[in-house]
């Protein structure tokens, strides 16, 4: 997998400055400035014809010289450089996750009682949220999270019926700080903290009844986070300190948008309460509380503008990752010798956009999300979302 990254991050890195030097050969083919810093002086040139040169004592580009006003049009379009597009200062968010399927809990898939998965579940998750730049190079984050949904249970006395229930997640503080390699290019370094105050149990099974309640929430809160295709677990751990290194490579030419990006999630216990289970004995096997977990997710992606009129534009998408559970939060292990599910989790999201550049610019988007293969595929997982930015 780390070759993988690395070769990924090469292809980026050489595209991009391949790119750049082509548009760097075409200025000096022109004799133009090969980068524009915003200011109109760097689109000029020293051998430009004077004011005084016309052949009629006019300026050149007088509206009764057309001939000379096209040439030196020409010769300015020649020499512009697009550039690169202005961020936002401020943009809110909000997110609708719609959520089906049975997410994959910890433990065994067994006939009589069953551990493995979740019952049929339909889960809300709403985010709202945002971020605002101090400065060119710094950004501040926040996300807040909340799911309710039903779930159609599968064990216990309750078996056949279905139980509603709501949670609320772990808030989310980022921080961002962009080095700029290349005008078009940029590395964005990002660290966030959660505040543990996600509502559910520590483990989704348990022999108190008063405990049913919590219990349904750390299963919505499973749901909740296989809804997401396992790429935001620092939302939806109850009794985690979730701390979020990430990083990656964005570069924009024009229309196209590409990025490659590294998210590093480690939830740390608060709780010393072990996790508890219905029937062990039943179950095959034990269940460890791990004080610290640890989850890797890469992800790449691509956007594409297309205008259809002045004011709007048409943003179709597509995201993809790779989610990597190297150590979850409670690890199930089968005294019969049972295989393990896979650690790994691939996933695909195609998106569609509509942006409309009047202030405050609104930017609504759809998405689906689907895993291919893994334990999500099994469990017959998807997710509609339904996300919309708020530019200011």
């Amino acid at each position: 997998m780390r070759h993988a990254i690395a070769v990924t991050i090469m292809m980026i890195l050489a595209g991009g400055t391949a790119l750049a030097k082509g548009k760097d050969d075409d200025g000096k083919k022109g004799g133009g400035a090969s980068m524009d810093s915003g200011d109109p002086a760097n689109t000029e040139t020293s051998d430009r014809p004077k004011p005084s040169e016309g052949e009629d004592g006019k300026p050149k580009g007088d509206k009764d010289d057309k001939g000379d006003k096209s040439d030196s049009d020409a010769d300015e379009a020649a020499q512009v450089v697009v550039p690169v597009r202005a961020r936002d200062k401020l943009v809110l968010f909000a997110d609708i996750l719609i959520g089906f399927g049975q997410a994959p809990v910890p433990g065994p898939t067994l006939t009589t009682l069953s551990y493995g998965y979740t019952g049929k579940t339909t889960a809300f998750t709403f985010m709202a949220g945002g971020r605002y730049d101090f400065s060119p190079t710094v950004s501040a984050g926040l996300r807040i999270p909340w799911t309710f949904g039903s779930e159609r249970l599968l064990y216990g006395s309750g078996s056949g019926t279905s139980v509603r229930s709501q949670a609320f997640g772990a808030p989310e503080l980022t921080g961002e700080y962009r080095v700029e390699i290349q005008p078009r290019l940029q590395m964005p370094l990002m660290i966030g903290i959660g505040i543990p105050i996600a509502q559910g149990d520590v483990s989704p099974y348990s022999a108190d009844a008063n405990a049913a309640s919590r219990n349904a929430q750390r299963r919505l809160q499973y749901m909740a986070d296989a809804a997401s295709g396992y790429r935001d677990e620092e939302l939806f751990d109850p009794k985690r300190l979730p701390i979020v290194l990430a990083g990656g490579i964005h570069y924009e030419r024009q229309a196209l948008q590409v990025h490659g990006d590294v998210k590093l999630i480690v939830p740390i216990q608060t709780s010393s309460a072990p996790p508890s289970v219905l029937d062990p004995t039943a179950a095959g096997g034990t269940f460890t509380g791990k004080r610290i977990a640890f989850r890797e997710v890469t992800f790449a992606g691509l956007s594409y503008d297309v205008p259809v009129s002045p004011k709007v534009t048409l943003v179709p998408a597509a995201d993809a990752w790779l989610a990597w559970k190297a150590i979850n939060t409670i690890e199930y292990n089968s005294a019969q010798g049972a295989t393990p599910s896979s650690r790994w989790q691939f996933v695909f999201e195609p998106r569609l956009g509509v942006s409309f550049s009047k202030k405050p610019k609104i930017t609504p988007s759809i998405g689906y999300i689907f895993p291919i293969g893994g334990h999500l595929a099994d469990g017959k997982v998807s997710a509609l979302e339904l996300h919309a930015d708020f530019a200011f």
